[in-house]
């Protein structure tokens, strides 16, 4: 859903406010789905299995006897640790304030 308040006047609001409409955009024709906003690990702590742990457990909550989708916004940068756990690509989202993003998504069983 867009937001429904105008764009904001100052510039870094702005831009922050059109990457969410974005954001609205893409997930809009996606089926029902769980959404991780923001995943960050501490780039000190990168590489002790922080990240992979906290997306197993977002993923664990959402085992059912159905299968599930959970999509996420990332990095181009962070591509590959995703597609690493099982993410693929769907789509991009134009970032106003850098390089787009990437929107991922993994079927749990």
């Amino acid at each position: 859903m867009l937001a429904p308040e105008p764009r904001p006047e100052d510039h870094p609001l702005a831009i922050d406010w059109q990457f969410h409409q974005n954001v609205a955009q893409v997930h809009a024709p996606l089926d029902s789905h769980a959404w991780v906003e923001k995943a960050a690990v501490e780039p000190a702590l990168h590489g002790f299995g922080i990240g992979r742990r906290l997306l197993e457990s977002v993923a664990a909550a959402l085992v059912t006897e159905e299968s599930a989708v959970l999509v996420l916004e990332c990095a181009p940068d962070r591509v590959s640790f995703y597609t690493g756990l099982g993410y693929e690509m769907i789509s991009s989202i134009a970032d106003p304030a850098g390089p787009d993003a990437s929107l991922m998504q993994h079927r749990i069983r």
